[in-house]
Order: C-alpha cells, then sequence, then structure tokens
C-alpha cells in the first residue's frame, strides 16, 4: 500500500493528510487467559487506521494552555504494522461475540482450530462492521491536564459563582431599604446589551427599556467588566448581598462569613440519551417522528450547590485528628496548588460547565473542535502508553478488572503502605501533594531528614520508608509531563457503572469456568470487593493518599494507575479530586 504524506493549513491548524496504517489490536477484554479455556473476540485483529485529518492546537494556543499535554495517537503509528495492546477497548465491545475454547490436554486441536476458522470469518466482517469507527477513534489526539484541578482553580470557579449571585442580587432587587436607590441608567451597565433587540415573542424591533429589569435578565448576560464594588456605593448593595452571608447567631466568633449553601451554580444541558432512545425506532432507524418533537423536553436544568465537603477529612477512618486540614485546606494560600478534593461528580460536572465557557470566549477557534471533559479509561490508557520510549503498551495497559480502590472511609480495607508505617509516621500518607511544587530535590531532601530521625525506633520501618520516599519521587511522574495519574488523589473518570457491570459478569464467570480453584477460594473475595461499587455510580481510578500502590513497569507505576471503584456521584471524599481533558469533536 503506498502512503502519502502531506500538510494542510486550515483556519490556524496544520492537519496531518494520509491514507492510512495498517495496526493490530490486541484486547485482553476478561484480563489473562487461562492456558486450557480460552477466550476470543471479534475486536482483536488488523484494522486498517485512516489517517483523518484532524484539527490540532496551534503553537500560540499550546504555549498559552501550558497547563495540557497534547498526545497523538497516530505520530505512535508505524508505517508498517504496528501493534498495540489496546486493553481499554473491552469497555466499547459486544460482549456477548465472546467466544470460548478449551484447549485442555486430549482434546480434539482440529475440531478446535476448525471452529476459530470459522470465528475469524465472522470476526473480520464484524471488524469492518461495529469495530473499525471505534478503533479510528481511540486515536484520536486530545490534550490532558498535567495535574489535578487544584484548589486555587476551583475557588476561582466559587468566586464566580459567587460574585454573579451578588449582581443578580443587586440587578433584580436594588434598593429594599429605600435608601440606596440604583438608577436605571446604572442598572443597565451591568448588562451586556443592545439599544435595540428582535423580540421573538412580538416578532418585532424594541428598543431596550432600562426599567424592564426582568425581560433584560433574560435576554442579556451580566458585563463582567462593570466592577460594582467601586461603581456602586455600599449602602447600594450591603443591604441586598447580606442574605448572602450567614446570620450573626451562626457566625463564629462574629466573623462576616458568605452562607456556602446559597452558592449554587446554574446550567443546562441536553440528554442525549433520552434524545437517542426516542428518535430510534425498534429497527434502529431514525424516527419520522423526530421533527415532530418538543426539544425542550430534552433540555435538563442544573442547580448545584458547588462548595467542597471541607469535613470529609474527618471521615478517614484511622486519622484520629484532621481537623487543622478540614479547616484550612481549601481556603488557605499554602495550599493553593494541591488538588482540590471533597467534590462529588455532579460538582465536577459544574465546574466543566464554567471552564468550558471560559475556554470558548479564550479560544474560540480551539474550541469548535473540542471540548472540556472528564478523561476517559482509552485518555489515560494512552497517557500511559505514550510515555515510554520502550515496547511497553505490551505490558502498562489495565490488566486488572477487579475494583478495589480504598477512600480510607469505615469499611474499607488500609492501603499497604498504611499497614506498614501505622502508628510511627502519621504525616507520612496525611500529605497531599502540590503538584507545582517546583523544588522537588528539596521537598525530598526535608521527607527524608525525617525518615533518618524514626531510623532509630526500627531499621526495617527506615528502609521501607525510605524506599516509599523514593518510590513517591520518582514513579508518579511520566516523561510526557502527565503527573500523578498515581497516588497523590484518585481521581473521577468518565464511565458509569452500567458500561461496566456486564464486563465483571463476564470476568467471574469465565475464571470459575477455567479454574475450579478460582470459584472455589478468589471468587467469594473478588465478590466482596465488586460489591462495595455502587450500582448506579461513576468510576474513580488511580490509587491515592490513603490507598498508596507502586509497581514499576518500565518506569510506569501501573500498580498505582489502574485502582478503581464505583461511587454514588453526589458521594465526596478527601482522597478524591479531578483533573481534565480537552477532547477531539472534529468529525
Amino acid at each position: 500500500m503506498k502512503l502519502f504524506i502531506s500538510l494542510i493549513f486550515l483556519s490556524g491548524y496544520f492537519l496531518i493528510a494520509q491514507e492510512s496504517k495498517k495496526v493490530f489490536i490486541s484486547c485482553e477484554v476478561l484480563g489473562k487467559k487461562n492456558s486450557h479455556v480460552r477466550y476470543y473476540h471479534p475486536i482483536e485483529g488488523e484494522y486498517e487506521v485512516k489517517m483523518k485529518n484532524r484539527p490540532l492546537p496551534t503553537n500560540k494556543e499550546l504555549k498559552s494552555l501550558k497547563e495540557y499535554v497534547l498526545i497523538q495517537p497516530q505520530t505512535y503509528l508505524k508505517d508498517s504494522l504496528t501493534f498495540v495492546q489496546a486493553n481499554s477497548l473491552r469497555h466499547l465491545i459486544d460482549l456477548d461475540e465472546l467466544i470460548y475454547v478449551s484447549w485442555a490436554f486430549g482434546v480434539d486441536s482440529l475440531n478446535n482450530q476448525s471452529k476459530l476458522d470459522s470465528f475469524e470469518n465472522r470476526a473480520c466482517y464484524t471488524r469492518d462492521k461495529e469495530y473499525a469507527e471505534v478503533v479510528d477513534d481511540y486515536f484520536s489526539p486530545f490534550m490532558m491536564s498535567r495535574y489535578e484541578i487544584t484548589n486555587a482553580d476551583y475557588r476561582e470557579f466559587v468566586e464566580y459563582v459567587k460574585d454573579s449571585i451578588m449582581r443578580e442580587l443587586i440587578y433584580l432587587n436594588s434598593d429594599p431599604t429605600g435608601n440606596g436607590e440604583i438608577e436605571d441608567e446604572v442598572l443597565a451597565q451591568m448588562l451586556k446589551h443592545e439599544d435595540a433587540y428582535f423580540d421573538e415573542e412580538e416578532m418585532e424591533w424594541v428598543d431596550f427599556d432600562e426599567s424592564d429589569y426582568e425581560k433584560n435578565r433574560e435576554l442579556f448576560s451580566f458585563n463582567y467588566d462593570f466592577d460594582w464594588r467601586k461603581e456602586l456605593e455600599p449602602d447600594q448593595y450591603i443591604p441586598v448581598i447580606s442574605e448572602m452571608y450567614l446570620r450573626p447567631n451562626e457566625r463564629y466568633y462574629t466573623r462576616r462569613h458568605p452562607d456556602v449553601s446559597k452558592l449554587v451554580y446554574r446550567y443546562y444541558s441536553i440528554d442525549k440519551k433520552e434524545i437517542v432512545r426516542d428518535t430510534i425506532n425498534e429497527k434502529g432507524q431514525n424516527s419520522a417522528i423526530r421533527s415532530h418533537i418538543n426539544r425542550s423536553r430534552f433540555i435538563i436544568h442544573h442547580e448545584v450547590p458547588i462548595f467542597p465537603d471541607t469535613l470529609g477529612w474527618n471521615d478517614i477512618n484511622w486519622v484520629s485528628n484532621n481537623d487543622p486540614m478540614a479547616n484550612m485546606y481549601f481556603w488557605h494560600p499554602a495550599y493553593d496548588n494541591y488538588p482540590v478534593v471533597g467534590l462529588s461528580y455532579e460538582q465536577v460536572l459544574a465546574f466543566i460547565d464554567w471552564k468550558q465557557r471560559k475556554l470558548e470566549k479564550e479560544f474560540p477557534d480551539l474550541m469548535r473542535n473540542y471540548k472540556l471533559t472528564l478523561p476517559n479509561i482509552q485518555e489515560i490508557e494512552w497517557a500511559v502508553n505514550s510515555d515510554s520510549h520502550y515496547p511497553s503498551n505490551m505490558v502498562t495497559s489495565d490488566n486488572s478488572l477487579i475494583t478495589d480502590l480504598s477512600f480510607g472511609l469505615e469499611g474499607d480495607e488500609d492501603g499497604k503502605y498504611v499497614e506498614l508505617i501505622k502508628g510511627f509516621f502519621m504525616d507520612y500518607t496525611e500529605s497531599v501533594y502540590s503538584p507545582y511544587n517546583s523544588d522537588e530535590a528539596k521537598a525530598m531532601k526535608k521527607s527524608m531528614k525525617r525518615v533518618e530521625h524514626l531510623a532509630s525506633f526500627s531499621n526495617s520501618f527506615h528502609s521501607h520508608v525510605k524506599q516509599l520516599m523514593i518510590m513517591r519521587y520518582s514513579q508518579n511522574k511520566l516523561s510526557n509531563g502527565v503527573e500523578f495519574l498515581s497516588n497523590n488523589v484518585s481521581e473521577w473518570v468518565d464511565m458509569e457503572y452500567q458500561d461496566y457491570e456486564k464486563l465483571l459478569d463476564a470476568y467471574i464467570n469465565y475464571n470459575c469456568f477455567a479454574d475450579i480453584d478460582y470459584c472455589q477460594y478468589q471468587r467469594p473475595l473478588d465478590m466482596n470487593k465488586i460489591t462495595k461499587n455502587d450500582k448506579d455510580g461513576q468510576l474513580i481510578m488511580g490509587s491515592n493518599w490513603f490507598d498508596e500502590r507502586y509497581e514499576n513497569t518500565f518506569e510506569v507505576n501501573t500498580g498505582g494507575i489502574y485502582p478503581k471503584r464505583f461511587a454514588d456521584r453526589d458521594s465526596s471524599f478527601s482522597t478524591v479530586g479531578f483533573r481534565l481533558v480537552l477532547r477531539s469533536i472534529y468529525r
């Protein structure tokens, strides 16, 4: 096959145009195969991956978005056949297409080979029809944030919400006492409005009416360049915004503090699953009633309290006193660059909506082809495998399906290193790392001094902690710039339990079928871990400061990257944060 390569410049973006490349996809759908009973799935095989003309960020945009790492999976494909271990694709397949073949000693291998030949003929058709597009999308470019979202990042969001609510109160409820009336002309400056606009209800052009506050607020957004604290007198806004603060009898030492329960972010989203469900008929075709549906039924209105659960630090089951962290971790400047924790999945989505709108204003060209979201398992796998120059994608993919991550709550198992050092070095794992700490050598030296001091209590303790500190500073950072996918804090991921449940069932059934010892001894242990998942939950992935894990595979901490568990979307933990990706939506 003759390949051609050219560069196309379009709207400020360089696009790589190339016909296609051959790739062999290997996917351990149910984990490691038993030598006697093996499974096969059509997704495994050879594909022609189309080198799609996907827009890439310009150098200027990359420089401005330095907190993100651009990952281009297509660049890792060779001119010859490329072997790719893509275990993350197991989450996108039809499990009913699996077949099982017994290769136990004495079984008619010719008969089995005949079954496999027949299966391969069907599999070629299935790959082309069902999985070619899935594999193409697997090689789409994306940008992953180098670190978790920090306290400073999230506080900016909190301040935006607080300021927006106060603007709303001032604009719609000015002068509740009658002593600080704000002129209509000044209030109009709080909005981004036109002198005349087209009224879609009346179907005519009308002049902007400064006194029609309710209608104006529905039509026009706030002008955030208008600094109401400078432009207005205190007696004009203090009586209005006072309801945003705690009542005097609720205050601590009379300090005037915002009532965080009133910090609610409102936004809209489209229920895409419901649209598909209601507009596809029983034959899988587009329904003729699509054009007659009132689209408003698919619009979801969200109202999300956005302040983190700072008391979650006190939920850790063996830490005796975490009050200082609960009191100071989110607001104190010393923790600005530490990952924000104590957020539910719904709060994370609210932050993403706000951040998406912000990026759309700053990078309009880029955001026409990218959307901001949580990383999915495929993107995490590429972030890991694109890190190494070794053929590590054969061994650094996720090989474990069992969900055994610990959040440090009552009923959770202690992490390996918690058991090792509990009682000796209480703050060894109470610290959450600052990803922006530039003086890492100095920080490690300080930690090691404490280890030396504690060595007098136990030589074995000293050697274990020293090993732990070295692993902390060497295995949690990938050479491509992505840090702390392992340890530090676990992270919310873009996957629901319903997409994972059938895979777990198939994993248990296959191993019981292949190994009677597994069914008798290991299955009850695995099922105990699986039952801790929330049936309607969202995936949380990666080890954390409580449940630290290390397993060095080609300089990648595979043991710390892939631990997982599904949790209620409304739950929050002091061991869980999140990071973002900019995902290509170009078609």
